[in-house]
Order: C-alpha cells, then sequence, then structure tokens
C-alpha cells in the first residue's frame, strides 16, 4: 500500500473553497438612504463567507449610494439610469449569475449573521 504525503492528504470539515460563490444576493436600491448602508453592513458580517451582493440603484436621485458599498470585493454595484421597476431589476441582478443559489433582499431590511 502506497504512503501519502500530508501535503496529498487533506481532512476538513469545510467544502473546498472556490471562486464561485455558492450565493448571490441581489439588492434592488431606489432612494433608500441610510437603509442601504445599514443592509450592506449586515451581510459584511455574514458567518457564511461564499457569497456575493450585486446592488442594482434604480437610478436613485438620493445619496443612499454614498458610501455605502463596503470596500469589498464580494459587492458589486449597478447604476441604472432609469428606473426599470423593482422586478425588472431583480431580473438584472439574478442575470448571468455563477452562483448556485440566488437571494433576494430588500435595503431596508437588515440580515442576521446567519442569514445565508
Amino acid at each position: 500500500m502506497a504512503n501519502q504525503s500530508d501535503s496529498d492528504t487533506q481532512i476538513t470539515n469545510q467544502p473546498k473553497q472556490s471562486d464561485t460563490p455558492a450565493v448571490r444576493v441581489v439588492v434592488v436600491n431606489y432612494n433608500a438612504g441610510p437603509h442601504l448602508k445599514r443592509c450592506m453592513e449586515s451581510l459584511t458580517q455574514q458567518s457564511y463567507s461564499s457569497f456575493e451582493t450585486v446592488v442594482i440603484d434604480n437610478a436613485s436621485t438620493d445619496d443612499s449610494l454614498e458610501n455605502a458599498l463596503p470596500d469589498d470585493p464580494r459587492f458589486k454595484l449597478i447604476q441604472l439610469d432609469e428606473n426599470i421597476g423593482f422586478a425588472a431589476a431583480n431580473n438584472l441582478g439574478a442575470q448571468n449569475s455563477p452562483a448556485t443559489w440566488l437571494a433576494t433582499l430588500n435595503p431596508d431590511a437588515v440580515a442576521e449573521p446567519n442569514w445565508l
């Protein structure tokens, strides 16, 4: 029986990390004000880290985008020139998702740390 070196053996309770997130969180924003920042902060506190967040801004005219998105590569912003509506914006956020799962979150919601 051949011996395996320690570098060939990997024992772990965690799934292998990959560059592809398991979950895409879509947040549609329209003039959510300070609520959006609180929503984004709650997502940074998730106990599950294999996710990405896409914020679709439906042509907001307030300052809700100002400093709302964290400096984290898992968070992306799509700014629209016109308000295409809530459902269409969610569909846009879901398009071409590499993730297995899709979650939607309103910008005035705060996700508990174990939400995902």
